[in-house]
């Protein structure tokens, strides 16, 4: 900053000292460093400037990662001007040895100022260093932060208005020759042009890690873990500041592993792994910086984790919607990637006193029996009220459905979405897809048995008042369903349902073609309007495999005919196109995903992809067609080789 302020000011000293012989010379307008604009003969600071540019670090051609000798390219990309940075430029001075390493690469950004961040080590020391540039990147100040002169492992960096705030975890050799690990934390109050004393935040003789570090305004918050005593109530550390990191508040607050920790609207967001049971997931919140936390199981796997497999780091991120995200080994040692999203505590306050407070397709949560017991999440359940089209602006509880917010068969929290194009439960782990009218599985999940299943149901009724109520469930698989297992269903009760779908379409979309119940041999799973089309789904509910998509369009559909082999059919004055993976028999696609593409137009267009070809033109014709025989169906040509 002070090198372009003292630019700036050369400027203005110009413009006094030669006003007079302006009428001899004409001197050409200064030239504005970068992310400044001249106006009325000033060079100042151009507030949109930053917005333009997206900073990012990707490795050279030969391959380089963030942990490497090997140099790295910061790239600023910006629609009039881009800018390459070589690592190299950065690190030139520090080669000491041929041993040296530079690794743990990041990179931030606050309004002109661009933050580069890494570790330097070699075998016996560490230490993270620190480039600055207040002129977008075009040059840079680099100095040695932590300065241990023993071996730092990993560090945290962020920042709040003007203030850079850094904490790392460093070796420390004790008298006895022990090696510990300790957590100190600094601060700059100058954008990081110089930083203030190291403090040592952990226990002096305790081993410490598995740190984070978060800062929002005024206020500082750092966890970390130490290895403490089995007598020890607690080994999970808080370290709070509400001045900048002025003064610290230093607590011993919680018995977890992998405390990671976020914020957004000046509340802190938590997740941790038990330490007792290593499959068990924790998320918190907390209003007043770590003083009260509001604590609850996220995730809870139903299977031991093998001694050798890699126990979950779980990672938080807050915004608008809250998520938590880890890898985790299932039952038969395969990983599998979670992101669960969190339930806004907001959500789980329901007003039973009048139905009418809640607003069609919308959904609330809450739990049962116990209200009180929010730790058991095979308690917590989903209210529902249903989308317009499906009866939800009814007002009594043929609207409503409460289901259990227990995954089948992973131990994940489902959710109802009730955006366009969704209006389904879902499992945010496997995928898994649940239809709303009945809690049916109609996508991605995989049973323990082979009967047609649903999510657990609680059955509501309502007084003379309005109020709502639960009815005494029986948690069996043939009534209300076992939590976290299912409900059986029959197929007469998936097919009375998919018709109710049917009939409650037609009536809130009268212009759209009826949606037949069964096709090409399969049941009516969901239907899904969407703005200029609605797409439906058939499925094979016995065996839960083999699906039809039919679309149905207002507007042109636009399959892409130029990489496959494509029939021409025609019935009456309708031509009918067939296309698909299943017609190229050169197509690299495995049998069991190859599908025809089916396209035509009467009235609507539209669109189906199935396996079965014969059947579904027979149902092409049958359900459209109702004046035709399927023989009047007729190829008219392809330009297939043969």
């Amino acid at each position: 900053m002070k090198t372009k302020t003292a630019i700036i000011s050369g400027v203005i000293l110009a413009a006094v000292l030669f006003a007079g012989f302006s009428s001899f010379f004409m001197f050409p307008n200064p030239t504005c460093p970068a992310g400044t604009v001249l106006k009325n003969d000033i060079c100042v600071i151009d507030a949109d400037y930053a917005r333009n540019y997206d900073y990012k670090i990707t490795g050279d051609q030969a391959g380089a990662g963030s942990h490497t000798k090997s140099e790295l390219i910061f790239t600023r990309t910006t629609t009039d001007e881009p800018l390459v940075v070589d690592s190299t430029e950065l690190t030139k001075d520090l080669y000491h040895t041929e041993n040296i390493m530079f690794w743990d690469w990041q990179i931030h950004t606050l309004e002109n100022f661009v933050f580069v961040s890494w570790i330097t080590s070699e075998q016996t020391w560490g230490d993270v260093f620190l480039a600055v540039s207040d002129d977008y990147g075009e040059t840079f100040d680099v100095k040695n932060i932590s300065q241990s002169k023993n071996y730092v492992f990993q560090y945290k960096i962020d920042f709040s208005d003007e203030i850079v705030y850094l904490t790392w975890q460093q070796n420390f050799k004790t008298e006895e020759n022990r090696t510990l690990q300790h957590i100190y934390f600094t601060k700059s109050n100058d954008f990081g042009k110089s930083f203030g004393e190291q403090t040592l935040l952990s226990s002096f003789d305790r081993f410490a890690h598995e740190f984070d570090l978060e800062s929002f305004g005024d206020n500082v918050f750092v966890t970390w873990r130490e290895d403490v005593e089995p007598s020890d109530m607690y080994n999970v550390w808080f370290a709070t500041s509400t001045d900048k990191a002025e003064w610290f508040d230093k607590k011993a607050k919680l018995l977890a592993g992998h405390v990671d920790v976020d914020s957004f609207d000046d509340v802190l967001h938590l997740t941790w792994v038990s330490v007792e049971d290593d499959t068990e997931i924790w998320y918190a919140y907390s209003e007043d910086l770590g003083q009260t936390l509001h604590s609850r199981i996220v995730f809870d796997a139903d299977w031991k984790l093998s001694p050798y497999a890699d126990r979950p780091i779980p990672k938080v991120s807050a915004g608008d919607e809250i998520f938590i995200d880890f890898e985790i080994k299932n039952a038969d040692g395969e990983k599998m990637h979670y992101k669960i999203p969190i339930i806004d505590e907001d959500e789980q306050e329901v007003d039973w006193s009048d139905i009418t407070l809640m607003k069609p397709n919308s959904v609330e949560f809450f739990y049962y029996p116990d209200p009180q017991d929010k730790e058991d999440t095979h308690q917590l359940f989903m209210l529902i009220r249903l989308p317009e089209w499906m009866g939800g602006a009814e007002n009594d509880v043929s609207a409503f459905r409460a289901y259990s917010a227990k995954a089948l068969d992973d131990p994940c929290i489902v959710k109802y979405w009730p955006d366009v194009g969704r209006q389904r439960i879902e499992n945010p782990c496997q995928g898994a897809m649940y239809r709303v009218i009945d809690g049916a599985i109609t996508y991605g999940a995989t049973h323990r048995t082979t009967a047609m299943t649903a999510l657990p149901y609680l059955e509501l009724s309502i007084d003379n008042n309005g109020m709502m109520y639960v009815e005494p469930p029986t948690f069996t698989p043939s009534e209300n369903g076992v939590i976290a297992y299912g409900r059986n269903m029959s197929l007469d009760e998936i097919r009375e349902n998919s018709e109710f779908l049917a009939e409650s379409f037609a009536k809130h979309y009268p212009k759209y073609p009826p949606i037949p119940t069964e096709f090409a041999g399969y049941t009516l799973s969901e239907i899904t309007p969407e703005n200029h089309s609605t797409t439906v789904r058939y499925l094979d509910f016995p065996n839960k495999v083999g699906y039809v998509t039919l679309i149905v369009g207002t507007g042109y559909i636009h399959p892409d005919f130029s990489k496959s082999d494509v029939e021409y059919w025609q019935i009456g004055d309708t031509e009918i196109k067939i296309t698909g993976t299943a017609m190229d028999e050169d197509n690299d696609t495995h049998e069991y995903f190859r599908t025809y593409e089916i396209t035509f137009r009467d009235g609507y267009y539209y669109m189906i992809e199935g396996k079965n070809i014969e059947f579904l033109k027979q149902s092409i014709v049958s359900n459209f067609f109702p004046d035709f025989e399927y023989d009047d169906l007729f190829l008219l040509s392809d330009n297939i080789e043969k």
